[in-house]
């Protein structure tokens, strides 16, 4: 049997991480796209045993950054303060992170439970990943799911007596990339 292999994932110019929030009300068919500029984790497999294979993840929730260009600049500003302040309590919560548990190859995709761990409250989440096999020095991961405000104490935000809102699932995607640390 070989040998594990440890990834290390990074910021990198190809990378992204995001989270679409999507409005209802008269905002419906809007979202805000929030996106993350500092992150790291790690992945640790051997090719011969998948469900020995785990994944840990840390994003720094001060990072986020509002790529909407359908607001103000002064709502942009609001928005972000919200969801920073409010929603994350980044200054109290620092970090939002991920910690697999289940590891399964599905039909040339992968599935990935684990915790995502929001202002210290653990949840069970279910990803869905692929990866981009032609690499040679690089692993290229792409992955989405959703996740539920209230499943975190969240309750949506709205305005205008509710007349415009956000949904209370929302779709985190990504597009990493894993380089071997070892």
């Amino acid at each position: 049997m070989s040998q594990p292999i440890h990834y290390s994932i990074k910021p990198d110019g190809q990378a992204s991480i995001t989270l679409e929030v999507y409005k209802t009300g008269l905002m419906k068919g809007k979202k805000h796209i929030f996106q993350f500029d500092r992150y790291e984790g790690e992945l640790v497999f051997t090719p011969e045993d998948l469900e020995a294979a785990r994944v840990s993840f840390a994003v720094d929730s001060s990072s986020m950054i509002l790529k909407d260009k359908w607001v103000s600049a002064s709502d942009r500003t609001k928005v972000l303060a919200v969801a920073k302040g409010e929603m994350l309590d980044v200054a109290r919560y620092p970090q939002v992170r991920f910690e697999s548990t289940r590891i399964a190859r599905i039909m040339g995709e992968y599935s990935v439970r684990g915790n995502l761990i929001i202002k210290d409250k653990p949840q069970p989440v279910y990803i869905e990943i692929r990866l981009n096999p032609n690499q040679t020095d690089h692993l290229q991961i792409e992955g989405n799911s959703q996740i539920k405000l209230s499943d975190y104490g969240l309750k949506p935000p709205s305005a205008l007596l509710g007349a415009i809102g956000t949904k209370d699932v929302m779709s985190a995607r990504f597009s990493l990339i894993a380089v071997p640390s070892n």
